[in-house]
């Protein structure tokens, strides 16, 4: 099995954290992308959620995977692996946010709880531009 410190360091490593969407709503979601899918089979079984062959690759590149989890199963993630990340903890800390704020299933989002929300999908996406150095 595989221990939370060790996925918090593969995650600080090989993983993202992103803001995903659908027509009319925006998620958070953990990616891990590695060419080794026994190491991502590890995370599945730990943690759910699904593994996908990437299929854009070039001639002489091996074949790589991706672990995804989204919703609750991220949250769940993300919580066990918190306080071992170094790399990714700011992100997870807007993850945090984004989930504290948002209203549940079936609930509609208040005004204020939807302004919450925003800046955690902001802030995520500002600490993941590349190139760019962020202090917040």
């Amino acid at each position: 099995m595989i221990s939370n410190e060790y996925a918090a360091g593969f995650l600080d490593g090989e993983g993202c954290i992103n803001v995903s969407s659908t027509r009319n709503n925006e998620f958070i979601r953990v990616l891990i992308v590695n060419t080794n899918k026994s190491v991502l089979e590890f995370f599945q079984e730990k943690w759910g959620g699904d593994i996908q062959e990437n299929k854009k690759h070039k001639k002489n590149w091996k074949i790589s995977y991706t672990w995804r989890v989204q919703h609750k199963i991220c949250l769940n993630f993300l919580n066990d692996v918190y306080p071992f990340l170094i790399v990714k903890k700011l992100q997870v800390e807007a993850a945090f946010m984004f989930f504290k704020a948002r209203p549940g299933k079936g609930k509609k989002w208040s005004e204020e709880t939807l302004k919450i929300a925003n800046e955690a999908i902001n802030k995520i996406k500002a600490l993941n531009k590349k190139g760019v150095e962020i202090s917040l």
